[in-house]
């Protein structure tokens, strides 16, 4: 059995709105499981990214303590 991957397909699903838009639905699960002070985005430069951080003090210090992002991927 042979398998070929369609590169210019994923590249498209990669790119595409809809991918941006289930994972910052996914992220902002994330950074509300997590508590105050944790905001989360969505790049789309050259295929979508999303990433959850500390935007405050008391988060960063938190989450330095208690992994608490970490913690809110698993709840």
């Amino acid at each position: 059995m042979k398998f070929k991957l369609n590169t210019k397909g994923v590249r498209e699903l990669l790119t595409s709105a809809e991918m941006a838009n289930a994972i910052g639905e996914y992220t902002r699960i994330v950074a509300n499981n997590a508590g105050d002070g944790y905001e989360s985005n969505v790049q789309t430069a050259h295929r979508a990214v999303g990433r959850v951080f500390a935007s405050t003090k008391e988060a960063i210090r938190e989450n330095s303590e208690s992994n608490t992002l970490l913690k809110a991927l698993h709840s």
